[in-house]
């Protein structure tokens, strides 16, 4: 039996022309939203061996990782078991003998030694473990100093402001050599955040610290870190303190094991 079309249910079997716009915007939203966390950090099959003798040592085989912005990860090994090694070429400091590593969108492996300083200016800090202030600039100018090289207008009032928030006001002035390991590791940290650093690099931030003053300072370390939304690759052989992050792996004779 065949059926007749009037006009009336013509009208009810098509969408007017709000509804079909309304349709379309609703695809468009769809299709823009993107809820995909972005990759700060991206390693693939990195392997690195250096010369000893006539003999060629490996230190990191085939190793594999990718971290997301804002999230917080600990390496954990034991003395030599490369897990310094590797901070030091996720960072571009050293180059690898193989694989890739992308920093911030940029192929490090790719990059001569000037173009990697360029990646870690732009968004890169470090907390190391013996401090690495300058023994010739005081407490404020060492803070002030990633802010003078990106040419900040308010460095002195930026870096002031970090070393009042990590209880250091009275010593702003103070060289490193007149400030104890836990303040000096706390000049450290507040010239790590200065530049507001996209991911942050810290190699056993706790290693020449008493107990009391290293709890101190990594309670310190997350809270700026927090607070800023800094992804953060923490290198330590203390197992408490890796369990503080939200991933832990475990360097072994060279490779990753976790996740």
């Amino acid at each position: 039996m065949s059926r007749v079309y009037s006009p009336n249910n013509m009208t009810k079997s098509l969408p007017n022309d709000e509804s079909i716009l309304h349709s379309s915007d609703t695809a468009t939203e769809i299709q823009t939203t993107d809820t995909t966390p972005e990759v700060i950090l991206e390693v693939k099959d990195l392997s690195h061996s250096v010369k000893s003798g006539q003999h060629t040592l490996t230190i990191l085989k085939q190793v594999s990782l990718k971290l997301y912005a804002g999230e917080t990860l600990s390496v954990v090994g034991q003395s030599g078991s490369g897990k310094s090694t590797l901070l030091g070429l996720l960072a571009g400091l050293d180059q690898a003998s193989e694989g890739h590593i992308a920093l911030l969108g940029q192929p490090l492996t790719q990059l001569d030694e000037d173009q990697r300083a360029r990646v870690r200016a732009q968004g890169v800090g470090f907390i190391f473990q013996s401090f690495q202030l300058l023994p010739g600039f005081t407490a404020l100018e060492n803070v002030m100093l990633p802010l003078d090289i990106a040419a900040s207008s308010t460095a002195k009032e930026e870096a002031t402001r970090l070393l009042t928030q990590v209880g250091l006001a009275h010593r702003i002035h103070h060289y490193p050599s007149q400030l104890s390991g836990g303040e000096q590791q706390r000049v450290a940290i507040a010239r790590a955040f200065a530049s507001q650093p996209r991911i942050l690099f810290a190699d056993e931030p706790t290693g020449n610290l008493d107990p009391k003053t290293g709890s101190a300072i990594i309670d310190l370390m997350f809270q700026l870190n927090q607070q800023l939304g800094t992804t953060l690759v923490l290198v330590t052989h203390d197992q408490k303190l890796a369990n503080r992050c939200q991933r832990s792996l475990t360097m072994l004779e060279g490779q990753l094991h976790g996740d």
